[in-house]
């Protein structure tokens, strides 16, 4: 009899380790137990109740009848409420149509049975005030998980498997032991439970890992293989939290705006970093915007990483979740849409006009946030002074030079507004800027912010484009300025 009670007590003493390691509860918690019937939730059930006083919490019990398996699944509902009788705790239950879900939700029937259940859940705990949601997920669940991972082509974040704790509320008390040690427990203490015949359907990856692979893998490579996977998944979850936090503030410098279902990052702090930060810049970011990263692969996230680097200065690229990432000028926004992708055809934001006014008087160096760049000046005596210019040399794309003594100081630099007018050079008369530009930028949006700069009320020089026939350098000049102008620094 010593043997049964000692494996019994170093079986709870292993749940014990897990409880206090990831400080699963705490005095006073009220705690939902999920109970499928089967033997790893049946274990739970019993050990919970059995360490209750010890822990200070209060327990309740809570079954989905996922409505797949016709009278199987009643008999296992019927197997929960005689077991919720039986030990004395309220049950809360509820019977849901998961295929019809996953139809009207496009979801595999996996994915759909766990998005029910787990709405269930958390729909309990806020009617009844349910602190913590524990769950019967154990290593076995947990070798198997990672090396469905690892076959998909997960990373570090998949390797690690399946959170002892989720978001605070949901713990699995049973994650450092093995499917048979519960087996084993639950003979020793003739606990009854049911099988789910479903987990035998081979045709569900799982369950071929759980009984094909697994046990090859044992019997032909390591017998120690689940613990062993296990381990890796440890090692990985607290490298991955380790990285999380080192991640925070180079994140937080990238992003320049965020709301609920946009998130702005700056293209420079990304493409400042190695690319195993921006994967996880990228991947946190459309965490952020779309909740979770399920279904969204290592191609999607370097095709943004390839959208980052790319030499436009707009595209967009669609991802899963209904999330759609566009290029921006100098930042990458990634927008989680309330319809579906196909429903929205990509198209070219209108940039926000902020108004902005400079005074500037040469020589010297300015910058335009708001334009995107800066201007460099420099004073021309008379034989500094180039002696003859080509025809675009006094107003070209990136410089000009104006007869210093036909300007007035400070000089004025502001977006244009609707109704400016200037002389331009060699024409003999005014013309609207808005003209003026209309023939020589085809982009819109170029257009609009559009500098000029101003001397005692009048335009000198629509910036980049092109100088007023009134500060032209002649041949009477004595004096000159030449300004160039160059992108600011991102």
């Amino acid at each position: 009899m010593k043997r049964p009670v000692a494996e019994t007590e170093a079986f709870r003493e292993k749940i014990r380790q897990a409880i206090i390691e990831y400080r699963m509860f705490q005095p006073g918690d009220k705690v939902l137990v999920g109970v499928s019937g089967g033997p790893d939730s049946v274990a739970l059930l019993h050990l919970l109740v059995e360490m209750a006083a010890g822990y200070d919490f209060v327990l309740g019990i809570c079954h989905l009848n996922h409505d797949l398996r016709g009278a199987a699944a009643d008999r296992d509902a019927d197997f929960v409420a005689a077991l919720a009788r039986r030990i004395g705790l309220p049950l809360h239950t509820d019977k849901r149509d998961v295929r019809r879900f996953g139809r009207c939700h496009r979801l595999s029937l996996e994915t759909a049975a766990r998005r029910v259940r787990y709405g269930f859940f958390k729909e309990i705990v806020a009617r009844h005030g349910f602190t913590k949601i524990a769950l019967g997920h154990q290593m076995d669940d947990n070798a198997e998980q990672v090396l469905m991972n690892l076959l998909r082509g997960s990373g570090p974040t998949g390797l690690s498997g399946i959170p002892p704790v989720r978001d605070g509320l949901i713990v699995r008390p049973l994650i450092h032991v093995t499917r048979q040690q519960i087996m084993d427990y639950l003979d020793r203490g003739k606990h009854d439970y049911v099988i789910d015949e479903s987990n035998t359907d081979g045709r569900h990856l799982r369950n071929r890992i759980r009984s094909e692979l697994i046990p090859l893998l044992a019997a032909e490579y390591n017998p120690r293989i689940v613990c062993n996977l296990h381990k890796t998944a440890r090692v990985c979850r607290s490298e991955n939290q380790w990285i999380d936090q080192a991640l925070d503030p180079v994140f937080d410098a990238a992003v320049v705006d965020r709301s609920t279902s946009q998130l702005a990052m700056s293209l420079s702090k990304i493409s400042a970093h190695m690319p195993a930060v921006q994967r996880r810049l990228v991947r946190r970011a459309i965490r952020q915007v779309a909740g979770d990263l399920k279904k969204v692969s290592f191609e999607n996230i370097e095709a943004v990483r390839r959208l980052a680097a790319a030499g436009t200065s707009w595209k967009t690229i669609d991802l899963p979740h209904r999330v759609r990432v566009q290029r921006m000028d100098r930042v990458l926004v990634f927008i989680r849409e309330k319809r579906s992708l196909r429903d929205i055809p990509p198209a070219r934001p209108e940039k926000k006009i902020v108004p902005f006014t400079y005074y500037y008087s040469p020589p010297g160096e300015i910058t335009i946030v708001e334009a995107g760049i800066r201007m460099v000046s420099t004073t021309l005596e008379r034989g500094q002074i180039p002696g003859q210019f080509h025809a675009g040399d006094p107003a070209s794309e990136t410089t000009a030079y104006l007869d210093l003594d036909k300007l007035a100081f400070p000089l004025m630099i502001r977006n244009r507004k609707a109704g400016d007018r200037f002389s331009p050079l060699g024409l003999g008369g005014t013309q609207s800027v808005r003209k003026f530009l209309s023939g020589r930028e085809k982009d819109r949006r170029k257009r609009a912010f559009c500098p000029v700069m101003i001397s005692a009320g009048r335009i000198v020089w629509i910036i980049g484009h092109g100088i007023s026939d009134e500060v032209k350098i002649g041949p009477a000049t004595r004096r000159g300025v030449k300004i160039e102008v160059f992108l600011a620094k991102k």
